[in-house]
């Protein structure tokens, strides 16, 4: 009964929460067309303008035309970011003296405006140049992917530590049956935390120093004063933002929610049942 009574009120909340959405964009409709209608459509385009725009753009297949030579490079960047800083955080964890050394290395790449390493990539890799959203997507998620697996790996339990101090295993022997079981949480969630730094730098870096991709048209677009194409390619990375948060961040952070109370509440059997199987293995 009581899994019953949290389900219908969840289904409630997510019911009540979709009303308040479709009211609000009703609402934004109403004042964006009234605002419209006392300006010009360089200032302000209207919804139907927007719209009737979007809809050429989708069927000449320009949207999916530029968002798969968006996503190829965003996906790109983060997958080499996400697997280095995987290897670092291993190897620093494993050895003190490279966590040193990455230390301040981590640190400048936090600190540095991303329009510095915009800048340096066209520097050092040219202008309309595959490898310059590339490099700036790959120097932005970095440094997020590599906290999240230190964090992870710092938290390790004691237990699991000492127990692998006193077994040979090895660097692949730790890394497999201590640090992997330990980061895997923090791992996605630094994929759904990274993406979305991906998806943000790579707009910005296209929209600078790219001859393509979606960020290059919003460039294009205000270098011609066509805001409608503005609006409308602003309509499509907002969706798709959307899209990211609503189907993959929000249903993670929810289990990771529900994970971490479940966690709290067998913390002490947990760790001694991931020693025991530790043990076992080998």
């Amino acid at each position: 009964m009581r899994q019953i009574a949290l389900h219908q009120r969840r289904e409630l909340n997510l019911l009540a929460r979709s009303l308040i959405i479709a009211a609000e964009f009703l609402l934004l409709l109403y004042v964006w067309n009234r605002a419209a209608a006392h300006l010009l459509p360089m200032v302000l385009p209207s919804p139907a303008l927007t719209w009737q725009r979007l809809c050429e753009l989708v069927s000449e297949g320009a949207v999916a035309e530029q968002l798969g030579l968006t996503l190829r490079r965003a996906f790109s960047g983060f997958v080499g970011a996400y697997l280095a800083a995987l290897a670092c955080g291993i190897l620093a964890h494993r050895f003190r003296w490279l966590r040193y050394a990455l230390t301040p290395w981590l640190d400048a790449m936090q600190v540095v405006p991303t329009v510095v390493w915009l800048i340096l990539a066209v520097l050092w890799f040219g202008v309309a140049e595959e490898m310059t959203p590339m490099f700036v997507v790959f120097v932005v998620c970095f440094p997020v992917v590599l906290v999240q697996v230190r964090e992870a790996l710092v938290a390790i339990p004691a237990e699991l530590r000492d127990l692998a101090a006193l077994e040979p295993l090895g660097l692949w022997g730790y890394t497999v049956h201590v640090v992997w079981p330990s980061v895997l949480p923090a791992l996605l969630g630094a994929a759904t935390l990274g993406f979305s730094f991906a998806w943000r730098s790579v707009i910005f870096a296209e929209f600078v120093a790219s001859n393509s991709g979606m960020g290059y048209q919003l460039s294009r677009a205000y270098h011609n004063l066509a805001t409608e194409d503005v609006f409308a390619w602003t309509i499509v990375l907002v969706v798709l933002m959307w899209l990211w948060q609503t189907l993959v961040v929000s249903p993670f952070r929810q289990h990771d929610q529900e994970s971490k109370g479940k966690h709290r509440i067998s913390e002490s059997s947990g760790v001694q049942g991931h020693v025991t199987t530790l043990r076992d293995e080998l």
